[in-house]
This record gives structure tokens, C-alpha cells and sequence, in this order.
């Protein structure tokens, strides 16, 4: 239970004095026939100390000497500013609090706006701005303690049940009992719960665990998000902050994401190498078009971009249509001395790409390997037809040799009947 103790002094006296009205008013006669200025008595039988200063002000002033301190006198004044009256209550010089005849009530605020409007620092007062303790009257057991400065300070703004241990240092503590203390141990953790004006929850965190729950959207810099998490940033290069950081800065893995004005981009920080579904599973991109660049920045018209070497086990070419029309009968395959007239003329073979259209254009992996695949099955044409020619050579050859075997024997033959006849004739 939260108990309110506030003592106006003089408040209550000065107020029915300061509520009297300043026209129709004469001047009190002191013994003597003078007159007291400031001391007046109205036509409506109510007295009233101070004077009307202008049309639209006017300024009564009620004064009590402090026995023993030498900062004040305490002093009360009511004012009058066009449709708005007040009664300001001072120390001295100090201002202390100000009531508004709506029923606002202004403590270090002159003019307060709201039914309790507070401004801490009075005099130099730098110790909490509001308190509200509980039965205990132990500041350390605050239910309520806010502390004023600005956001430069090491300012305390405590909420709930605790010690200066809990909160010392700390822009805003909202501090629960534990599980084991309100619960007894059992059932769900206490929660600091958001709940709409129409009793609807929005959210919760459990005070031991420090999980959240937010059941709409969250925006980080952003009053309109679109999703669960909306954030927006200042647009940064990959080689900074970003948006969003996962993990320890420094020279420790960390995740970075952001955008520049131009795209959205990805970066693993602190010398380490980023993994994407390093336990396995599928990995699938740009799956209704777009393409993918490495070492460059747009991949044209191609899925798959890379500048630089890539290095593969083993990679698998789709392609419709191949090169074994080349062993079909009407096939128009060129002569030797074709192919020596257009290597000639051209400098490549036919169908095949020139040095200079490769490196302008690059080469269709599937097509080259069609387009060679084409020579090959021509080279196999050849050289089926050359074996082809050989064959029949060989035939021809052992002809000649079977010949050339009778014809040697035939001359022997004649060798021998020549000696015959030579060898008659001598006898």
C-alpha cells in the first residue's frame, strides 16, 4: 500500500485570502488614517493582501518569516493570467510548487500541464525527483524511485521492489520478485507485461529469465514496422556496423547486416569465414530468377557469375541437343582438303570458336564441349574411312607381294635355263 502524506503549511489559510476578487476593494486604514498598501478590503465583505498590477495580472503576496533559517521568507502569491489563476508557493527566491485553478498541480513547475507535473533539480536539489516508499519509509525499498538530470548523468529510474545494489548505475530498473519468493517455487516466472487500453496483452518479460514475448510488430528506429523485427538505420558500407550485429566486435566472429543506398549486403566480420548451412541441408537461391555474382558485382545475364579460378570434383552439364547427327547418312562430311582450305583461310577449324571470339565472348561449356564433340565424331569418320583405305591397300600390297614372289621365281627360272643353254653350247 502506498501511503500520500503532503502538508501545505499556510497553503490552506493563504488560499482563502489569495481566492478573493480585487475589484470593488479598499484600502485597510491603519491607526492614524493611513493607509496600508497591499492590505485591501473588499465591497463583498472578503480581505486580501497584495495588489492588482495590470489589466490582465494581478499579483497578491502573503509572507511568514522562518524563526530560525535565514533562506527565506516563505511566500504565497496568487496570479491572475487571462482565463488562468494560480497560487505560487516560494522560499525565498526559490520557487517550490504552483497550484492551477484547473486542478494541476505544478511541483518546480510553474505552469503545470498535467494533473501532477514535476521538474526535479530545485535549488540545486540533485537526489530523486519523485519517491514513493513503501510502509517501511526505507529509501532502499522504493517503490518508486526517479531521480532527475539529464541523459548524461548516471541517473536512477526504479520501478518496483529493491535496493540500491539492484538499480546504482542504471538508466531504468523495473525490478519483480523472483519465482521462488512470489510463487513459492512453482508455477510460471513473473512477468513485466505491456497491456493495451482495452485490457488486451501485448507482450511480456519473464523477470528471471529475461525471455521476450511481443505479439505485434517491433520497429528499431522505425515507428511504422512492417514485420516481426522492422529496423532502420543509417545506410553504411559492409566495412561497418550495419543495422544488425550477431556476435561479439573486435577480432571475434561477428555477423553484420545492412544497406547502402544502392543494395543490401551480408558480412562476416573479424577474420573469419561465414557458413551458410554448414550442418547440411539444401541451400537454394534466387529461385524465380536473378543471378549470382562472385568477385564481381552483376552477374549479366548469367545465374552464375565468377571472376577467378573455381575448382570442382566433378560438375554436370544439362543441355539439349548433341552432336551424334554426325553419324547419320545424309551427313555432309567435309573432305580433308576442305578442312585443310578452311584452317587455311580462317584459321580455326570450322564450327570452332577463334581465339580472339573466346576471349571476348568466354565459352558455353555446353556448347564447346557439343561443338568438339562434333570433330571428334568427324575425326572418327576419317579415320574409320582411312581404315577403311588401309585395309584395301593391304590387300593390294600382299597381291604385289605374291606377284613380285612368282615373278622372282619366274627369273630365277629364265637365270637357270640360260645357264643351261650357255653350257650346251660349249659342248
Amino acid at each position: 500500500m502506498i501511503r500520500f502524506t503532503v502538508h501545505f503549511f499556510i497553503s490552506t489559510l493563504f488560499f482563502v485570502f489569495a481566492s478573493a476578487g480585487l475589484f470593488g476593494q479598499k484600502k485597510v486604514q491603519l491607526e492614524g488614517g493611513e493607509s496600508a498598501d497591499g492590505l485591501l478590503y473588499h465591497s463583498d465583505g472578503k480581505f486580501s493582501i497584495g495588489t492588482k498590477t495590470n489589466k490582465y495580472e494581478t499579483r497578491t503576496q502573503f509572507t511568514i518569516e522562518p524563526p530560525i533559517h535565514t533562506g527565506g521568507p516563505w511566500r504565497y502569491a496568487t496570479q491572475d493570467i487571462e482565463n488562468y489563476a494560480f497560487l505560487h508557493h516560494y522560499y525565498g527566491s526559490q520557487y517550490i510548487m504552483t497550484l492551477k485553478h484547473t486542478g494541476n498541480v505544478g511541483i518546480g513547475v510553474s505552469d503545470p500541464e498535467a494533473t501532477l507535473d514535476v521538474k526535479g533539480g530545485n535549488g540545486g536539489y540533485s537526489g530523486p525527483t519523485l519517491n514513493l516508499r513503501s510502509d517501511s519509509n526505507n529509501s532502499a525499498w522504493s517503490l518508486i524511485h526517479l531521480k532527475g538530470g539529464t541523459f548524461d548523468d548516471v541517473n536512477d529510474y526504479m520501478i518496483g521492489r529493491g535496493r540500491s545494489d539492484f538499480h546504482s548505475g542504471r538508466a531504468l530498473t523495473l525490478h519483480v520478485p523472483s519465482r521462488s519468493s512470489f510463487y513459492g517455487g512453482e508455477g510460471e516466472y513473473p512477468k513485466i507485461s505491456f497491456v493495451s487500453s482495452g485490457g488486451q496483452s501485448l507482450g511480456y518479460v519473464e523477470s528471471e529469465t529475461g525471455n521476450w514475448y511481443m505479439k505485434g510488430n517491433v520497429g528499431v528506429g522505425y515507428t511504422s514496422p512492417k514485420t516481426k523485427l522492422h529496423i532502420i538505420g543509417d545506410p553504411t558500407m559492409p566495412d561497418k556496423y550495419g543495422a544488425l550485429v550477431i556476435g561479439p566486435t573486435g577480432d571475434k566472429a561477428n555477423l553484420r547486416m545492412g544497406y547502402t543506398d544502392d543494395y543490401s549486403w551480408i558480412q562476416a566480420h573479424g577474420s573469419r569465414p561465414l557458413y551458410i548451412n554448414y550442418i547440411g541441408n539444401n541451400t537454394i537461391l534466387n529461385r524465380n530468377g536473378g543471378g549470382v555474382a562472385i568477385g564481381m558485382d552483376n552477374p549479366g545475364e548469367y545465374q552464375l557469375a565468377v571472376k577467378g579460378k573455381v575448382k570442382a570434383q566433378e560438375i554436370k552439364v544439362s543441355l539439349v541437343g548433341w552432336s551424334d547427327f554426325v553419324f547419320e547418312k545424309d551427313y555432309d562430311l567435309p573432305s580433308l582438303s576442305e578442312v585443310e582450305a578452311h584452317i587455311k583461310e580462317k584459321g580455326h577449324l570450322e564450327h570452332i570458336p577463334s581465339a580472339g571470339e573466346v576471349e571476348k565472348e568466354g565459352v558455353d561449356l555446353g556448347a564447346m564441349d557439343a561443338k568438339l564433340l562434333r570433330k571428334i565424331e568427324e575425326l572418327t569418320l576419317y579415320a574409320i574411312e582411312q581404315e577403311k583405305r588401309i585395309k584395301e591397300l593391304e590387300v593390294r600390297n600382299k597381291a604385289v607381294e605374291t606377284e613380285n614372289r612368282r615373278l622372282k621365281g619366274m627369273e630365277e627360272d629364265i637365270k637357270l635355263l640360260r645357264q643351261m643353254i650357255l653350257d650346251i653350247k660349249k659342248q
